[in-house]
């Protein structure tokens, strides 16, 4: 494809602590994704992600109003969102993911795990 004719890739990034933001942020930058963030609330993120038409959602455990997994289920009750591959940064690991497009990425986050998760994700190749 030729370089004029492809989009950056959106990511939308909600709530994730200062240290892990700043890895997610920079990692998605250099491979070329176009970023959106600044999103503290699940409904904040909905709203966004209705609005953004995101190629992937990344967000914490705990979004200021909700769990992940309770955001993630709003939105899979929307068709347009039903398969947005969804990253839930730092935390434990939980036994039971809520579905399929979800990659549970522990602490500490860096750079080479989240770019493989993404890789995984959305099932392409990315840059190193």
């Amino acid at each position: 494809m030729d370089p004029i004719e492809k989009k950056a890739a959106r990511a939308l990034v909600a709530n994730i602590d200062p240290a892990a933001h700043l890895v997610c942020v920079e990692a998605l930058a250099a491979a070329g994704f176009s970023v959106l963030d600044g999103f503290q609330s699940g409904t904040m993120m909905m709203t966004a992600a209705r609005e953004s038409h995101a190629d992937i959602i990344l967000l914490d455990q705990q979004l200021s109003d909700v769990p992940a997994a309770e955001a993630i289920k709003w939105l899979r009750t929307i068709p347009a969102l039903r398969t947005i591959p969804v990253i839930i940064v730092g935390g434990k690991l939980v036994p039971n993911r809520p579905d399929d497009n979800v990659t549970i990425l522990p602490r500490p986050i860096n750079p080479e795990r989240l770019l493989s998760a993404l890789k995984k994700a959305l099932a392409v190749d990315m840059p190193h």
